[in-house]
């Protein structure tokens, strides 16, 4: 079943993603974004998958993924997770519980068919992108990953603010009154 989770994850592809890592600190020069992951996360962006940024696992059995797509013109965040809780349900999860949080994100909470595993994802837009961070765990272990996941969501930084999405030019501003002449 974590194999569906990696898939409906991966479903989400954007063309190459470069990136590097430096110890718990991964950085997407592409996406102009950086993420930190607790120390005892092994973090690695060889992925097989397409969309697949960064994988992170843990010894204790969670892994952890941050996923990038481009967002269709005319979406918003909300549009973007009810489309993957859709996803999700086809393939059996069962939607636990959807909350926004600081900063933006939408985190949501399922339980694969077998209800022995269970997945975390947040979910953020930026600059035309829609990007994901998963975790997935068992049900028993899912606790013990959960402060990781909110430290790495919170971590997540972008370099630059987003473009206004089709902003009309701003307007000349108004003509200098005429002071006349100047003279040294």
């Amino acid at each position: 079943m974590r194999w569906a989770v990696v898939a409906l994850v991966c479903a989400i592809s954007v063309g190459d993603a470069s990136a590097d890592i430096y110890g718990s600190l991964f950085r997407s020069e592409r996406f102009k974004l950086e993420m930190l992951t607790p120390k005892d996360w092994a973090m690695s962006e060889a992925t097989a998958y397409p969309g697949i940024l960064v994988v992170g696992v843990h010894k204790g059995g969670g892994r952890m993924t941050l996923a990038a797509q481009t967002l269709p013109a005319g979406d918003t965040l909300k549009d973007y997770v009810e489309r993957n809780q859709r996803a999700l349900r086809k393939v059996g999860f069962k939607i636990g519980g959807v909350a926004a949080r600081p900063g933006g994100a939408i985190v949501v909470d399922a339980t694969a068919p077998d209800k022995k595993n269970r997945v975390r994802q947040g979910y953020l837009v930026h600059d035309g992108a829609a990007f994901v961070l998963t975790i997935a765990a068992t049900e028993a272990t899912m606790k013990s990953f959960l402060s990781a996941f909110d430290y790495t969501l919170s971590s997540i930084v972008f370099d630059q603010p987003a473009s206004p999405a089709r902003a009309e030019p701003a307007p000349p501003p108004p003509a200098a009154p005429d002071a006349g002449p100047t003279t040294p």
